[in-house]
């Protein structure tokens, strides 16, 4: 799941970029070399990677338009996003953490005007809910 999401992060970097909303498209490029580093490369210092990260969005934000209310959320999503990385060996908190961050994105795809941002990120909640509720429930495939 994790390796499918920074492929994804790839292309939805580009995609911002093409968009114009420059704000979103660095904030998605540093996710992806985030979620990459703590979980494929190098996940003992995981802590370091995540805090650098969430640092580097911050200061994006700062560099370009952050007066724009919505230019803060790819900040936010940043933190938390981060938190998920944190957790992805914690089921629950990590999935919660997504579940947040992709409301998060949802709204960024309203306003930056990304309808396949909107579609992907409503599909990508209602898939996360149909797979934490499977897990709750001891639905979930074994191994």
């Amino acid at each position: 799941m994790f390796g499918m999401r920074v492929c994804s992060d790839m292309i939805w970097t580009v995609h911002y970029f093409l968009l114009g909303a420059i704000t979103p498209a660095l904030a998605v490029a540093v996710a992806f070399s985030r979620t990459f580093l703590v979980v494929f490369v190098i996940p003992q210092y995981k802590n370091y990677v995540i805090l650098t990260a969430i640092s580097l969005v911050i200061v994006i934000t700062l560099l370009t338009e952050y007066t724009f209310w919505a230019n803060w959320l790819p900040a936010i999503s940043a933190v938390i996003y981060g938190l998920s990385n944190y957790f992805h060996e914690d089921y629950l908190k990590s999935r919660t953490c997504m579940a947040i961050g992709l409301t998060m994105w949802l709204t960024i795809g309203i306003v930056f005007g990304s309808i396949p941002e909107v579609i992907s990120s409503a599909i990508g909640l209602c898939s996360l809910f149909l797979g934490m509720r499977r897990h709750l429930k001891g639905l979930h495939p074994k191994p």
